[in-house]
């Protein structure tokens, strides 16, 4: 009798203890599927962000170079570039601050902007011949251009200057039909790109681009 009931305390002990192997290993596994299902959400918010970045580079990119297109198509129209280079002649298209706030709700200082501009161009050491950065056009580019505001959150601003191959002495005169563009594109979730551009005219109202190349 005595024996009998300690093989059924046994036995239950053993059970108990497999109950609990048991109740450990669900715990585990538990524990590991939700370690696993964590790490995919994280992978998949992080290649969200990625994608996200990266459309936003490339739609900002897009819009540096559309602010070029279109700084050059008012260009084409006036005929006397030495009054845009001593500021007395903007785009057609100006936007009304120089403080606008940008697509990422960040505020800009377009002034300041052009100050660092003259900045890196005065430590080039041209001497007499220093371009002279003047804002040219800026704005939002939905309104710049033709394009469905839906289509294209980015702000832009383009600066000219005389280009470095006249040399001349004179920086805010042209004299060969000839000058830079800079233009820089702020968009959705601080992304920025800067493209420059050194255009002349091409006889009549045509214009050519004689280089181009992304800063940014």
């Amino acid at each position: 009798m005595t024996g009998h009931t300690a093989d059924r305390a046994d036995g239950g002990a053993t059970r108990g203890d497999e109950r609990g192997a048991a109740l450990l290993l669900a715990l585990g596994a538990t524990a590991l599927l939700s370690a696993i299902a964590l790490g995919l959400a994280l992978m998949s918010t992080e290649e969200l962000r990625i994608a996200q970045n990266y459309r936003d580079g490339v739609e900002t990119f897009y819009a540096a170079d559309a602010a070029i297109e279109r700084a050059a198509q008012d260009l084409a129209g006036i005929p006397n570039w030495s009054a845009v280079l001593s500021g007395a002649t903007r785009s057609s298209f100006a936007d009304a601050t120089h403080h606008p706030i940008l697509p990422s709700r960040d505020t800009i200082d377009l002034d300041a902007v052009t100050s660092q501009l003259q900045t890196d161009a005065n430590a080039a050491s041209l001497g007499a011949n220093t371009p002279v950065w003047t804002l040219f056009a800026w704005g939002l580019l939905s309104q710049m251009t033709a394009l469905d505001p839906s289509a294209t959150r980015s702000y832009v601003a383009v600066w000219i200057a005389d280009d470095t191959a006249e040399t001349d002495g004179r920086p805010t005169v042209d004299a060969n039909n000839t000058v830079a563009l800079h233009a820089e594109a702020y968009g959705a979730g601080h992304a920025k790109r800067v493209v420059e551009a050194t255009i002349a005219r091409a006889g009549g109202s045509g214009i050519t681009i004689i280089s181009w190349r992304q800063i940014r």
